[in-house]
């Protein structure tokens, strides 16, 4: 995984985003930081941290979700 993959949540597959940052430092766990899609109107932070085991990564080519 790296910065610019597509990943969603896995147990919510319309939740995409992007990966802007590995932040390794994070001692919690959660350091995959996403810039999540918003939907009209939406306000509020969408940019969080999440844990590698929570979302899957879109695969290049014909491959789909893949687990992180």
């Amino acid at each position: 995984m790296k910065p610019g993959d597509l990943v969603r949540y896995k147990h919510d597959k319309t939740s995409m985003g992007l990966v802007v940052a590995l932040l390794p430092d994070r001692e919690s766990g959660d350091y995959i930081l996403v810039q999540w899609q918003t939907r009209r109107g939406a306000s509020g932070n969408s940019r969080w941290c999440v844990m590698p085991g929570n979302i899957e990564v879109k695969g290049t080519g014909r491959y789909g979700w893949r687990d992180v």
